[in-house]
């Protein structure tokens, strides 16, 4: 079905592109929700694993410290330590705004 809206709004998956959904519900295909995207971009936009233990998407526990950290094309990249996962996660989502333009999954919206 998504495809379908996709043709008619004329969303160009030339070149492996793909259709994502940016709230992440894929029987939402109102055209609003419809986007074109490399399988870099969908790959950022997944929700957190099952077996998040800090509550925030790319914040782990390191020694006594909370680590910020995402992978954008391939590459880890570290954000930094922090005393809690709430400021390592509001470290993430600020490095997700300036890099990943719009695809990146926030903790906080």
């Amino acid at each position: 079905m998504y495809h379908i809206v996709a043709e008619l709004m004329g969303l160009d998956l030339s070149g492996g592109r793909r259709v994502d959904h940016r709230n992440r519900q894929p029987l939402d295909n109102r055209s609003a929700n419809l986007r074109s995207a490399t399988r870099v971009q969908q790959r950022h936009n997944i929700p957190k694993g099952c077996h998040n233990t800090s509550g925030y998407i790319g914040v782990t526990k390191h020694g006594d410290k909370w680590r910020s950290q995402i992978t954008i094309d391939g590459v880890r990249q570290h954000i930094g330590y922090y005393d809690t996962p709430l400021e390592a996660a509001r470290a993430r989502d600020a490095h997700v705004r300036r890099h990943l333009n719009g695809f990146g999954v926030l903790n906080f919206e």
